[in-house]
C-alpha cells in the first residue's frame, strides 16, 4: 500500500529478461537496459505489447530541448496519461542514447511520480482507490493479447 491508495500494484523494473551487465561496458550496457525498462513502462501504460507504437520516431520536449524518441505511442501523451510519466518514457526510448537518463535518475522519476497524490492530477476519479483496483483486475484478467499471425 502507498500513502494515496488502498492498492498498489507491484511492477518489478529490474531483471526482466532484458537487463544485462557486461563488464568493462559501462554506461553503454546502462543505456541500453533504461532503454529496455521505458519500452516495459510503454507496453504497460498502453497494454500493447506490438510493434504498433514503435513506428517513426517522433519529437518531445524534455529538459528544455526537442529529442527524438522511438516512444511514439507516448507522443502526444495518451488521455489519462500523466505527461511527466509520458516524458520519462520517451526519454528512456530517446533516439540518441546520450539524451537517456542513467538508472539513477529514472528512479528518482519514478519515485516522485508514485508520491502523487489525487490532488496533483485535480482529484480525477481515475486516481480513486477503486478505480485503480478495478483497472489492475481488468489488466490481469482481461489483458490484451497480440493475435497470433497465421504460418
Amino acid at each position: 500500500m502507498d500513502a494515496e491508495h488502498e492498492f498498489t500494484p507491484i511492477l518489478k523494473l529490474i531483471d526482466f529478461g532484458l537487463a544485462e551487465v557486461r563488464p568493462g561496458a559501462g554506461r553503454f550496457v546502462e543505456i541500453e537496459n533504461v532503454y529496455a525498462i521505458g519500452q516495459l513502462m510503454m507496453e504497460v501504460i498502453l497494454l500493447r505489447g506490438d510493434d504498433a507504437f514503435f513506428q517513426e520516431p517522433q519529437e518531445f520536449q524534455y529538459m528544455g530541448s526537442t529529442i527524438r524518441t522511438d516512444a511514439s505511442g507516448m507522443v502526444p501523451s495518451p488521455e489519462g496519461v500523466d505527461r511527466v510519466l509520458c516524458n520519462l518514457v520517451c526519454a528512456c526510448m530517446a533516439s540518441n542514447e546520450l539524451y537517456r537518463p542513467d538508472l539513477k535518475t529514472v528512479l528518482r522519476r519514478v519515485i516522485r511520480g508514485c508520491n502523487k497524490q489525487a490532488s496533483d492530477y485535480g482529484d480525477d476519479p481515475r486516481e480513486e482507490n477503486d478505480a485503480i483496483s478495478n483497472l489492475w483486475r481488468e489488466i490481469v484478467h482481461n489483458a490484451p493479447t497480440i493475435p497470433k499471425t497465421a504460418a
